[in-house]
């Protein structure tokens, strides 16, 4: 888990071929989506978020359903986060039933708060999965920085982190990972 979401702009190769969003390869470069969100980050400020979910129960849907049934509800989801995404946001399929997405501009946490809200909204509905209407339980954990020197695999860590403290709390979907200490903090006011 050292690496968050690294792509090249523009080729196909790069595409999860079951879900349609961008999969996780294992390259480096200068053109990668954080790397490039860090620089704006530096120039422009404001806020990065990352969320990191997965399927809860996601092996009793391919046990009951089969492969192609999993298949089904990854494209699904594939569909709904980025139906509720905003056009510079990146969503990838980070392997198996986990998804990480990659959000910039945020004016502060509840900006954040409120990009979470719309994607947990969005899974919340029924799904429809080979004729059978099921609910799909996902947790999500998310973390933000305003700093542009935050390493990408720190704050999807963090996220990472997080989205095991939402299935580890009854009736949570979402969890914001803590601030690290050496994030530099707001004035207080």
């Amino acid at each position: 888990m050292d690496e968050v979401v690294y792509y090249c702009a523009g080729l196909d190769v790069h595409r999860d071929t079951v879900v349609g969003v961008v999969r996780r390869p294992g390259g480096r470069g200068k053109r990668s989506v954080e790397t490039r969100t860090f620089v704006r980050l530096e120039r422009n400020g404001g806020m990065v978020c990352v969320m990191y979910l997965d399927i809860d129960d996601f092996k009793i849907i391919n046990d009951t359903l089969g492969h192609g049934g999993g298949d089904e509800v990854l494209i699904e989801l594939g569909r709904r986060l980025s139906s509720v995404l905003r056009p510079t946001d990146t969503v990838a399929r980070f392997g198996g039933d986990e998804f990480v997405i990659l959000c910039e501009n945020f004016g502060g946490v509840g900006d954040a708060e409120q990009l979470v809200a719309r994607v947990v909204a969005a899974t919340t509905k029924p799904w429809d999965v080979q004729g059978w209407f099921m609910p799909v339980h996902v947790s999500i954990g998310f973390a933000v920085t305003e700093s542009a020197t935050t390493e990408p695999a720190v704050l999807l860590g963090d996220a990472d982190t997080a989205m095991y403290l939402a299935k580890k709390v009854p009736g949570s979907m979402s969890v914001l990972a803590p601030r690290r200490r050496t994030e530099p903090q707001p004035p207080h006011r």
